[in-house]
């Protein structure tokens, strides 16, 4: 199974963004992640929710630096380690790039886009195209996704929450509205080196986007603007754990509405 993966996770690589070489390898999660980066058999105290459940353990190959990708039979999950790092003020992300974007995010990961991107591919999911707003606005497009958040709560209860439960408008309790898509970011020349890989933007810091960003790896698929007072977000603070509360963000195809 696991050199089935291998294979499926490198010939995806070399069809995807970036061509630099690609290593992946199966692995132990580290002990402080288990449970939260690896589910274990039974999960308690989770909210309800409709994303399919297995009743044996996934098989998780590690894609790169905190990223993971589970198989549970036809069930594919990449899972991103990150941390809690902001829990209140103005919003623009659910999960950015550590040491990048901390001030407008949820979520910091310690790890590299084309990483993520290479597991998404894995996973099943298709890259679409990043938001344009010159002619006209179009939104993004790609794959619609399932993303999920599984942590340990105060009491040290692993919870399961659908990632929109954690934002909300501004001033009012009224949460997310829209789809995430694989928009897939955008790859740019290296302008000192031609023969240099090209640069992936995401790695900029937009790995999961609220408002619109040519840039982002995953964006909403409607449009919100940094700019438009009626579509500001911000962190519903009393639903998220303590900063630097470790977290597994967790994403699928989406099969359900929520």
């Amino acid at each position: 199974m696991k050199r089935y993966l291998l294979a499926l996770i490198g010939g995806l690589f070399l069809s995807g963004c970036c061509s630099e070489s690609f290593n992946p390898k199966p692995t132990t999660p580290a002990k402080e992640a288990v449970g939260i980066l690896v589910p274990e058999s039974k999960v308690g105290n989770q909210k309800e929710t409709n994303t399919p459940q297995s009743q044996t353990i996934p098989k998780t190959v590690q894609v790169g630096p905190g990223v993971f990708l589970e198989v549970d039979g036809e069930i594919r999950t990449v899972v991103i380690s990150s941390k809690v790092v902001r829990r209140e003020g103005f919003l623009e992300l659910l999960l950015c790039r550590e040491k990048t974007k901390e001030h407008e995010a949820i979520l910091a990961a310690p790890v590299d886009a084309r990483d993520v991107h290479s597991a998404m591919l894995s996973a099943g999911m298709k890259p679409g195209s990043p938001v344009q707003f010159l002619p006209e606005y179009k939104a993004a497009t790609g794959t619609k996704l399932e993303i999920q958040l599984r942590f340990n709560n105060a009491l040290g209860q692993n919870q399961l929450v659908f990632a929109k439960d954690w934002i909300k408008k501004t001033i009012v309790d009224e949460g997310l509205q829209g789809d995430w898509v694989f928009s897939g970011s955008r790859l740019i020349p290296n302008t000192q080196d031609p023969k240099a890989p090209p640069y992936f933007l995401a790695n900029d810091g937009d790995l999961i986007s609220i408002s619109n960003f040519e840039s982002a790896l995953m964006d909403l698929a409607i449009k919100v603007s940094s700019a438009d007072g009626e579509l500001a977000f911000e962190p519903w603070e009393k639903r998220i754990p303590e900063i630097g509360t470790p977290v597994a963000v967790l994403i699928r195809l989406a099969k359900t509405p929520h």
